[in-house]
């Protein structure tokens, strides 16, 4: 079995609540440096936060199940503006500067940069938190 970290997180209890629904939506998941970054949190941005592995096979059903979850969750949250509860994730490609183009360009990196906040999509509140 091949396991992939299909999402990262930067706290335990995210982290743990997310693994046990996919678990018990019949998707085998596991937690990846859980016990480094809850030890020692300066370790965190060391390590890349705590990942959460599945198995190559499961990724599509993972993913889905993942972004039903965080669908479901923001309709429950109230824009800290104006109380409504219209808040929506936006992931933003970034444009890279003109260093980063030749650098690319020479190294041959054809990665790209992206940006996820949340938007209330009432009054245009835009923050990377949720509140």
């Amino acid at each position: 079995m091949q396991l992939v970290p299909i999402k990262t997180f930067d706290n335990y209890f995210s982290a743990n609540i997310i693994s046990t629904r996919l678990q018990e939506d019949g998707v085998a998941s596991f937690l990846k440096d859980e016990y480094s970054a809850t030890i020692n949190p300066v370790y965190n941005n060391v390590i890349g936060g705590i990942k959460l592995m599945v198995n190559i096979n499961d990724v599509a059903i993972a993913s889905d199940f993942l972004l039903q979850y965080e669908e479901a969750y923001l309709q429950t949250i109230s824009c800290p503006q104006c109380e409504a509860k219209e808040i929506i994730s936006v992931t933003a490609i970034l444009e890279k500067s003109v260093f980063e183009k030749i650098i690319a360009k020479i190294f041959k990196d054809k990665s790209v940069a992206t940006e996820k906040y949340y938007l209330c999509q009432g009054c245009g509140w835009k923050n990377k938190t949720l509140p």
